[in-house]
């Protein structure tokens, strides 16, 4: 039984339920600046998890190399229509539980990014399909859930429902988990999870609204970065 994975799920849901049902509590300008101490958090989460690193020159290749890939295929603008139609759909079908028609689409993105596309996130579903240990997972929970209740006080009742892609992402890579075992060494998953932690550590920017970084044109660097890590390690 993949408890990080559940716990990590479960502190998406139940934060955004709460952050979505006490925001009428919540003061104006606290609202306007938590999005900036959850960016400074993801700025910190960024560099402890590239702390690892190993292989400088394959992290740094599959991020730039990535970033072309994404831009080409326009990730960023794809990310962006799927964001704005289902923030949409949940206004049209709870109005009450949303965060309207208006509202933040690069917060919204960013937060799909933190929830659902996080290299953390991918780092722990595999290494506890590996190797059964799901504290990586259950520690990164704690943060989510607090960043799950800051973003659900403005976005509203979608934080919660982003549970569900980061269930299928998640699940995904723990049975994909095997699969990966008998190739990847310890360097190519240190490598690996330090790239997740750029990537993350480039949303704190636009978690922060200090700058519009397309993070999500960084995401093809993920599948890039272990084979990159392989190659410089021959």
């Amino acid at each position: 039984m993949p408890m990080g994975i559940i716990v990590n799920i479960c502190s998406v849901l139940l934060g955004g339920l709460l952050g979505t049902l006490l925001r009428r509590f919540i003061p104006g300008f606290l609202k306007e600046h938590l999005p900036l101490y959850c960016g400074i958090m993801s700025f910190v989460i960024g560099v402890a998890t590239m702390r690892d690193l190993k292989t400088m020159a394959a992290v740094v290749g599959a991020l730039l190399i990535g970033a072309i890939i994404g831009e080409l295929l326009h990730l960023e603008e794809r990310l962006d229509s799927v964001g704005a139609h289902a923030q949409k759909a949940v206004t049209r079908i709870m109005p009450k539980l949303s965060g309207g028609d208006h509202a933040d689409i690069n917060m919204l993105i960013a937060v799909i990014i933190l929830f659902v596309f996080n290299g953390s996130g991918f780092f722990g579903a595999l290494n506890e399909g590996m190797t059964g240990d799901g504290s990586f997972l259950i520690a990164k929970s704690v943060l989510d859930f607090v960043t799950a209740i800051v973003f659900a006080t403005t976005l509203g009742i979608i934080v919660s429902l982003l549970a569900a892609p980061q269930a299928v992402v998640l699940f995904l890579l723990f049975a994909c988990a095997g699969l990966i075992v008998p190739h990847a060494t310890p360097v190519m998953l240190a490598d690996f999870q330090a790239c997740g932690g750029a990537i993350m550590f480039f949303t704190g920017f636009r978690i922060a609204k200090m700058k519009d970084i397309p993070v999500t044109n960084l995401l093809p660097a993920l599948v890039l970065v272990m084979p990159f890590s392989y190659l410089c390690n021959l």
